[in-house]
């Protein structure tokens, strides 16, 4: 792979990952879930990636005082000028990923609209988006379809944290974390945040 940041191992040997995408502040939402920062910090994560849909700049201010951050260009963001690389690609303990949107050129945008109105999410058609995007890779974060995905399929990992302001399922708002420790396999989990829930654009706290 060319372009590709190695990311260390601590001197502890573990590194964590925190994963988040689809934040849509000030699109959709008016500002960070209220939990995702603390819950970031609780995690001890030692970079965040962000897999698109940001929108506003400041978000990565935000994230940044946390830890170093890593993000991508969404759909979204496009229409905020932001100038952010449709790929990321790392390689950690031996890992090669990738942190990507998901929804791929903008032909392929706009035929999955037209499946996803046929036949409703299927995640076989977005794993074949991010393949082609990145065939060489082992591990593949994404967002776009704000569904959280934690799964290894033929010897491949795909990860979607879900999104972190208004997911198009039951489960609330999550992100995600990924750890990389010497000597063991990868481990990633998804965490729902939890304290609030949206009333229009805003965060509401859960009384």
């Amino acid at each position: 792979m060319s372009d590709v940041e190695i990311l260390n191992l601590p001197d502890g040997g573990v590194l964590r990952i925190g994963v988040v995408a689809d934040t849509h502040v000030p699109d959709r939402v008016v500002g960070l879930h209220p939990a995702l920062l603390s819950t970031l910090q609780q995690e001890k994560v030692d970079y965040i990636f962000h897999a698109g849909d940001i929108c506003d700049e400041q978000i990565e201010t935000q994230l940044s005082k946390v830890a170093p951050v890593r993000a991508v260009l969404g759909n979204r963001d496009w229409l905020y000028g932001r100038k952010l690389p449709h790929v990321y690609r790392f390689e950690v303990n031996g890992t090669r990923g990738v942190l990507m949107h998901g929804q791929g050129t903008f032909l392929d945008y706009w035929w999955d609209k037209v499946w996803y109105t046929l036949e409703g999410y299927r995640f076989a058609r977005y794993r074949k988006t991010l393949e082609k995007m990145a065939p060489d890779c082992d591990l593949f974060i994404f967002g776009h379809t704000h569904r959280a995905e934690n799964m290894v399929e033929d010897g491949r990992w795909f990860f979607n944290p879900g999104c972190a302001s208004s997911p198009k399922y039951r489960r609330g708002p999550s992100i995600g974390v990924l750890q990389f420790e010497l000597g063991k396999a990868p481990q990633g989990k998804i965490i729902t945040l939890d304290g609030a829930f949206l009333e229009g654009r805003n965060w509401k706290t859960n009384k």
